[in-house]
């Protein structure tokens, strides 16, 4: 199984990765004079982050702008499913920035390397 993103295979021409940081508390820690020395104020949840990156194959440069652009066209602020090849399901991602690296051939064909960060948006 590929990538999917809102169940669309982006990533299926080439290997990515995907890493996503843990969930995390907003708080603010005030020095006190008590015995505890310090008192933690909860502001509640961060968003969670996810970065994947990885590299697009096809036999023409036309081909890799072509599945850049259909990337790109998910940087529309709105929030969908990502699912991984592990069976790992982000619920509620944006898709926040695309950003193309390095563009080389890899034999007879072309590789493009890419980065995409992700914000998995809190339901609750």
């Amino acid at each position: 199984m590929n990538a999917l993103y809102n169940q669309a295979p982006l990533f299926k021409s080439g290997k990515y990765n995907i890493l996503a940081s843990g969930k995390s508390l907003k708080h603010v820690l005030q020095k006190t004079t008590t015995q505890d020395g310090v008192i933690l104020s909860n502001l509640g949840r961060n968003g969670r982050s996810i970065k994947q990156t990885g590299y697009l194959l096809d036999d023409q440069v036309s081909g890799i702008n072509k599945q850049c652009q259909t990337i790109e066209d998910f940087l529309d602020g709105q929030p969908y499913q990502l699912s991984d090849s592990h069976g790992f399901t982000y619920e509620h991602t944006v898709m926040i920035s695309f950003n193309r690296k390095t563009l080389n051939r890899s034999g007879a064909r072309w590789k493009m390397l890419y980065e995409i960060q992700y914000l998995q948006l809190l339901t609750e």
